[in-house]
C-alpha cells in the first residue's frame, strides 16, 4: 500500500484506495524488492491514479490511442510511484522520476534507488534496489513470436545450436525465456533495445536457472540472473549488478 492516506481531489478516493491489486514477489531475494500488479483491475477507473503523475507523464498517457494501453501505463507509473513514495516516506506525487538513456526510470533526488518497470498483457512488474542496477522484464507464455527467425537475429552461436536442438514446441518458451534474461540484462545495462543481443549469451537450464555467459565489454562477475516467480502462464527474469553501470 501507499505510504500517503490523502484523498484525492479528482476521484474523491485515497490513494490506498486506488493503488490496490499488487504483491511482492521472491520475498527472500537479497538485492532486489520485487513487485508484481495486477492491472485489469483498474480497466474502468484509471483517474485516481492520475492525480499521483507528474504533468510529464500526464502529458504521455494522452499520447496513447489506445485506452487499454494508457490505462495500463497511468496504473504502473502510480504503482512505481507509490511504492517509492512509501520506502521514502514521502508523497508519491512529489517524487521526480527522470527518464534516462533509451528509457531507463531514474529517481532524480535519490540516485542511491535504482529502478526498472517491464509489463506485459494486464500484469507489470517493478524492481527497486539500493546496492544494484536492476533490470527485469516480463512476458505472456501464451504470445507466439517468430522465435525462429528471432533467434538467427539476437541469440548467439551457442544459443541458436542449443536453441535449433529443441522439439519445435518447446522453441516459443524456450525463446522467451532467453528473451527476457537478456532483455533485463539489457535494461540494467541501460541499453535499452539498443544493446547487441547477439553478444549477450545466457543459459536457462531449468535445474541450475538462468545465468550470463557472455557480455560485451565487461565482465560477468557481477552480475547474477534470477527466475521471478509472475504467475502460471509468465515468464520474468530480473538481473542484478553490483554497484553502478
Amino acid at each position: 500500500m501507499c505510504a500517503s492516506v490523502r484523498e484525492s481531489p479528482a476521484s474523491g478516493k485515497s490513494s490506498t484506495e486506488i493503488l490496490h491489486g499488487r504483491k511482492r514477489v521472491n520475498p527472500d531475494l537479497a538485492g532486489a524488492e520485487i513487485w508484481l500488479i495486477d492491472l485489469a483491475g483498474y480497466a474502468g477507473d484509471p483517474e485516481g491514479c492520475e492525480t499521483l503523475l507528474s504533468a510529464e507523464e500526464t502529458a504521455r498517457a494522452a499520447q496513447f490511442k489506445s485506452l487499454p494501453a494508457r490505462t495500463r501505463y497511468v496504473t504502473t507509473r502510480a504503482q512505481l510511484r507509490a511504492l517509492l513514495g512509501s520506502k521514502l516516506a514521502q508523497a508519491p506525487e512529489s517524487l521526480e522520476i527522470a527518464t534516462g538513456l533509451h528509457g531507463k526510470p531514474v529517481l532524480a533526488r535519490h540516485p542511491e534507488l535504482r529502478l526498472n518497470v517491464s509489463h506485459t498483457d494486464d500484469l507489470a512488474i517493478v524492481a527497486i534496489s539500493e546496492t544494484h542496477e536492476v533490470g527485469v522484464d516480463i512476458e505472456s507464455l501464451a504470445r507466439t513470436v517468430d522465435h525462429d527467425a528471432l533467434a538467427r537475429k539476437y541469440f548467439s552461436a551457442t544459443e541458436r545450436h542449443n536453441f535449433a536442438q529443441l522439439p519445435a514446441i518447446q522453441r516459443n518458451a524456450h525463446f522467451l525465456r532467453t528473451w527476457t534474461c537478456k532483455e533485463a540484462i539489457a535494461k540494467a545495462r541501460g541499453d535499452g533495445l539498443h544493446a547487441p543481443f547477439a553478444q549477450i549469451e545466457v543459459s536457462v537450464g531449468t535445474d541450475t536457472g538462468p545465468r550470463l555467459l557472455a557480455l560485451p565489454g565487461e565482465s560477468t562477475g557481477g552480475w547474477t540472473l534470477h527466475d521471478i516467480n509472475a504467475g502460471r502462464g509468465y515468464v520474468a527474469t530480473l538481473a542484478l549488478r553490483i554497484g553502478r553501470i
